[in-house]
Parts: C-alpha cells; structure tokens; sequence
C-alpha cells in the first residue's frame, strides 16, 4: 500500500473526512463568498496533499456542491494531480446559474480520489505495419 500526506496549509482547515475511499475537502475561507451568475471563484481547501509513485490524484466538485440544484461547475473540468507533486489544492467554479450562489467556510465543495497507475506495454509501429 502506497503512502501519501495530507496536511493543513491554514490553521483554519479541516483535514479531509474519507467516504468509501473519497477525501472530501471542506473550503477554507475566511468568510462565507457570494458568486454572481456568470462569475467565477477560487475556492482554496487549506489542504496540501503529496501524491505517490505511481499514483495519480484526481479532484472534482463534490455531488452537494455541484448540479443543477446548485448551478456551480468546475471552470477547468476535472483536476488531475501528479504523481511527486505537492500541491495545496483548490477549485475554481463558475456559476452557470441565474442567481448569486453563497460559497460557506467550511462546506464540503470537492473530492480527491487517489488511484494507482497500472503499467502497460506499447510498441511504436510504423505506417502499414501489423500491430
């Protein structure tokens, strides 16, 4: 089993709660963040995470946070950390809806999900050639 950390950048973060091998991450604001229809906003975590050899870490909104039911989505789409990277991680969202949305301190806005990278073979096969 491969190791990795997790650690608080911001006193004020709360470590990452795991659901059925999900680390949900809570915002860590200094105040709750209203986004205006069309606007977009940098939600930071507070966290830092360090990914493993051979693993990759992907982060996404969390299913309460994101939809219909909320109008906020993932301005770059789906986060993809690197295997060796320590990063704080956060989320940038845009509201797609047509009322202001309150982003609250504390409120869990994404999901982590560390999964190993299985190896495979590839040749290189020229133009014409059997694979």
């Amino acid at each position: 089993m491969a190791k990795f950390s997790i650690k608080k950048v911001s006193n004020s973060a709360k470590i990452p709660e795991i659901e059925d091998g999900v680390f949900v991450l809570n915002s860590d604001m200094v105040s709750n963040t209203a986004v205006q229809p069309g606007g977009v906003l940098e939600v930071k975590t507070g966290i830092s995470v360090t990914i493993p050899a051979r693993h990759i870490g992907i982060v996404t909104l969390s299913s309460e946070f994101m939809g219909p039911a909320t109008s906020l989505v993932l301005a770059e789409g789906i986060k993809f950390l690197r295997a060796g990277e320590t990063k704080g991680i956060s989320v940038r969202v845009v509201n797609t809806g047509t009322t202001t949305r309150v982003v609250r301190n504390h409120e869990a806005v994404a999901e982590l999900v560390i999964i190993p990278i299985t190896e495979f073979g590839a040749t290189k096969k020229e133009d014409g050639e059997d694979a």
